[in-house]
């Protein structure tokens, strides 16, 4: 097997948009709309609900914006997370692509290339924040500094919009902004930009959760023919 790290950065990165995911997850907020929910609601119900979700899975689209080149790269596909330390992206538009953790192994394939990055996953989830949210020990406001955008609690149009800023500097993101649809609780829109001022948004649709994902879901074997990189 081949040592190559220029993989490693990618799949890093999207273990943080898990966790961001994740936390999209928790906002569900299992409560009647209220006009003037205080931030102290709103995390409570995250809180809440993120202890009771067990697993995750969603179809989702990635816009990410990379300021150096000037260009907007848009992916979708479906996502699956399971607490603890198992998560699978599969992403099919504008190429196949898959990101497969489990408590052993982080994989990245990439079938148009025949080609699989294998990296042991305590190496790879080193992040404290990451690792907390994979135990299942991970608390939002433990993490993130958390206001209504612009000092408002609703939008005009009933939506809660919450700024997330973090409180410490593993997590790779300069802020984190939060739509909530104010008579579902429901993510409407995301987006988060990173220390390099790179800008990522997410939108999500056919949210299931605590659906009984397998553990078998979040383990790869490489077709033959693959070129294997990575760590033994």
């Amino acid at each position: 097997m081949h040592r190559h790290n220029g993989p490693f950065s990618i799949i890093k990165l999207v273990i943080k948009l898990t966790v961001i995911i994740f936390t999209a997850a928790a906002l569900l907020i299992p409560s009647p709309a209220r006009a003037a929910m205080s931030i102290g609601d709103v995390t409570d119900g995250i809180k809440k609900h993120y202890e009771e979700t067990r697993d995750f899975k969603a179809r989702f689209v990635q816009e990410a914006a990379v300021a150096s080149l000037g260009q907007t790269i848009r992916e979708e596909g479906i996502v699956f997370i399971k607490k603890p330390a198992r998560m699978l992206w599969n992403y099919s538009i504008p190429a196949d692509k898959k990101i497969v953790v489990n408590p052993e192994w982080t994989w990245l394939y990439l079938p148009q290339d025949k080609t699989a990055y294998r990296y042991s996953s305590q190496e790879v989830l080193k992040s404290k924040v990451v690792m907390k949210f994979l135990t299942g020990l991970w608390s939002i406001g433990d993490d993130f500094s958390i206001s209504f955008t612009g000092g408002k609690k609703t939008e005009s149009d009933g939506r809660y919009c919450l700024t997330l800023e973090p409180k410490v500097p593993d997590m790779g993101i300069k802020e984190l902004l939060v739509a909530v649809d104010g008579a579902t609780f429901s993510i409407v829109r995301m987006t988060f930009v990173d220390l390099m001022n790179n800008k990522t948004d997410l939108s999500f649709s056919d949210i299931v959760a605590n659906s009984g994902l397998s553990d078998d879901l979040f383990h790869f074997t490489p077709p033959q023919g693959v070129e294997i990189y990575g760590t033994d």
